[in-house]
C-alpha cells in the first residue's frame, strides 16, 4: 500500500470514528421526530457579526390576512433573517385551518409587519397538495408541488384571480423589511 493509500485510509477511519463518537443517538433540538419538527424548535443562527438581539427581538412581526368580507387570519411565520438572527422552516408554513375566500375578492394585508412599509412583498399562490411535509399542535408544513402564480401586491393588497376553481390553495407572503425579512403562509379555501 503506497503511503497516499495509507494517509487517506487512516483519515477516513478517523472521521468514521469520530462521527460515531460524537452521535449520542438523542434527536437534537429542533430534528424531526414522529410528530414532526415544531418550527419554535428551529435552530436559530446568528449573522457574524452582529450582536445577538433583546429577548423578542429577533422574532419577525406577525401578518394577518383580512378578506372584503370582513374576515381576517393570522399567517404563520416560517423561514426568516430578523434583527441578525436567521431561522429556515422546513416548508411553507401555515395555521391549521384554511382561510374562505371566493375566487376575484380583494385581501389585505396588516398586523405588525405592515406597521412601516415594506421594501418588498411577493405572493406567490400554489394548488394545495395533497400531504404536508410535517404538522405540530397549531401549524403545517407544506412543500408546494405545481408550478406558482404570482400575485401583484400593491400597498398591502392583492387580487386573488378570478379564474380560480373552488378548491384549496397555498399561499406565501414573503416582505422585506428595514430589520430583515421573513415568509408567510397560509391555506385559502375557494369556495363555488
Amino acid at each position: 500500500m503506497s503511503r497516499l493509500h495509507r494517509v487517506t485510509f487512516l483519515a477516513g477511519a478517523a472521521i468514521c470514528l469520530l462521527a460515531v463518537a460524537c452521535s449520542s443517538g438523542d434527536p437534537s433540538p429542533g430534528a424531526a421526530t414522529a410528530t414532526g419538527p415544531n418550527p419554535a424548535d428551529t435552530t436559530i443562527v446568528g449573522v457574524e457579526g452582529t450582536p445577538p438581539p433583546a429577548p423578542g427581538e429577533s422574532d419577525p412581526p406577525t401578518v394577518t390576512i383580512a378578506f372584503g368580507d370582513g374576515g381576517a387570519a393570522p399567517m404563520r411565520v416560517g423561514t426568516y433573517c430578523w434583527s441578525g438572527v436567521c431561522a429556515d422552516a422546513i416548508g411553507i408554513i401555515t395555521p391549521l385551518s384554511p382561510v374562505r375566500a371566493a375566487a376575484g375578492d380583494e385581501i389585505a394585508f396588516a398586523g405588525e409587519a405592515f406597521e412601516e412599509s415594506p421594501s418588498s412583498v411577493s405572493l406567490q399562490l400554489w394548488a394545495l397538495p395533497d400531504a404536508t411535509v410535517a404538522e405540530g399542535g397549531d401549524w403545517r408544513a407544506w412543500s408546494p408541488e405545481t408550478a406558482a402564480t404570482a400575485l401583484m401586491v400593491t400597498d398591502g393588497v392583492a387580487a386573488l384571480p378570478a379564474d380560480l376553481t373552488p378548491g384549496r390553495y397555498l399561499a406565501s407572503l414573503f416582505a422585506t423589511f428595514s430589520g430583515g425579512d421573513a415568509a408567510y403562509g397560509v391555506v385559502i379555501e375557494i369556495g363555488p
